[in-house]
């Protein structure tokens, strides 16, 4: 088992929402997560893991701000093998939910909560180790949401 700290820099575009539709809504994300290994060994694992991301974003124009804050919980299950000496590939199932807070302000002054059901998706992954100890990667994911991420990782 081992726990993990994390963030970086997000960038969200919205077609469905009339406040967002066409903005470019930047910010951070940060949080920490749990992974246990269930069953394997070096070579193949069956791991279990879970996550908690806070969210923030915003743009603004000379007339209006809008700024979305969320909470993201996420677990999931998945399997994962080593190929070759370096090199692991990585994928499963997840399964998560979010709560969170639209703000407008300026010409429109709205606050307005959303939350989104739990949803389930998958992910995939590879990574590589550059340094016993340095990894480098990227992951795709579906479901909650859908994203690719390229990730940098120091394990102590």
């Amino acid at each position: 088992m081992h726990g993990s700290l994390f963030g970086g820099w997000t960038t969200l575009t919205q077609d469905n929402n009339p406040t967002t539709a066409g903005a470019r809504l930047r910010g951070f994300h940060a949080g920490f997560g749990v992974h246990v290994n269930l069953l394997g060994h070096r070579r193949a694992r069956l791991f279990l893991s879970a996550d908690y991301t806070l969210q923030d974003v915003d743009d603004h124009t000379d007339a209006q701000k809008v700024s979305l804050e969320w909470h993201q919980v996420q677990l999931q299950i998945g399997v994962s093998t080593l190929v070759g000496t370096a090199i692991r590939l990585y994928g499963g199932l997840n399964h998560g939910v979010i709560d969170g807070r639209q703000r407008e302000s300026g010409t429109t002054n709205l606050t307005t909560d959303f939350d989104r059901d739990p949803v389930s998706g998958g992910f995939a992954g590879l990574e590589g180790t550059t340094k016993e100890n340095d990894f480098i990667g990227i992951e795709l994911q579906s479901g909650l949401s859908r994203q690719a991420e390229i990730f940098f990782k120091h394990s102590f």
